[in-house]
């Protein structure tokens, strides 16, 4: 099973979780960061963080460790078995997947975007953009999406270029090009029936391997 918990973020307010509450690699994070604005949002999204993970570890938030794994995935150095988890953040959303059974990748993004509108030119290739043509519609945010989670569950982030990620119709995202990816192809599941925000979630595409994902929003409406 793989768990999503969405929260809306308010980085502009206070947040009452301090920073010694923080583990020795977020606390050395968390001074890097010099707005306070940035520093409120890292710490509103690490509390969120953590209270997730507590409560999928059944380890008290005080006691997690979190590190970074050889890819730069972050990761729970002290779980007690296997555990994965994936964060991601819009202006107005947080969104958090965690699994006990297998790697997953997380991205959101919010509806109300401003600024000009991104093209799809910009993130797919040539030969992409053709199979995208003859869809009777195509949303920017959905193919981003899946794109930015497949990345993250790889933990290369935007470190590999979103046009050799192809994201197919069938619910499927690949980087058939020569990236050196722990998965090269995965399986999606695709949130879009909160109006105001698109989310995807990637995880390894395994033969007969569907798992059932549980949606947790808190006051998204």
């Amino acid at each position: 099973m793989i768990q999503v918990h969405v929260f809306p973020t308010q980085p502009a307010q206070q947040v009452d979780f301090a920073a010694q509450c923080l583990c020795e690699a977020d606390q050395r994070q968390l001074s890097t960061l010099h707005s306070e604005s940035r520093r409120n949002l890292f710490l509103y999204s690490r509390k969120k963080l953590y209270g997730v993970l507590s409560h999928t570890t059944g380890m008290p938030a005080s006691t997690l460790s979190i590190g970074l794994g050889p890819h730069g995935k972050p990761l729970v150095e002290n779980a007690p078995g296997f555990l994965d988890f994936s964060i991601s953040h819009s202006k107005a959303f947080l969104a958090i997947a965690v699994s006990k059974n297998r790697r997953v990748g997380i991205d959101i993004e919010d509806t109300a975007r401003r600024g000009p509108a991104p093209t799809l030119e910009s993130v797919c290739s040539e030969s992409e953009l053709k199979q995208l043509a003859l869809l009777p519609k195509v949303n920017f945010l959905e193919i981003w999406t899946k794109k930015e989670a497949f990345l993250k569950l790889n933990g290369v982030g935007l470190a590999v270029d979103p046009k050799a990620v192809e994201a197919k119709p069938d619910g499927f995202v690949s980087c058939p090009s020569g990236h050196t990816l722990v998965h090269r192809r995965a399986r999606l599941a695709l949130f879009t029936s909160n109006p105001f925000y698109v989310m995807s979630v990637a995880y390894p595409a395994l033969r007969g391997d569907r798992p059932r994902i549980e949606l947790n929003e808190e006051h998204c409406l």
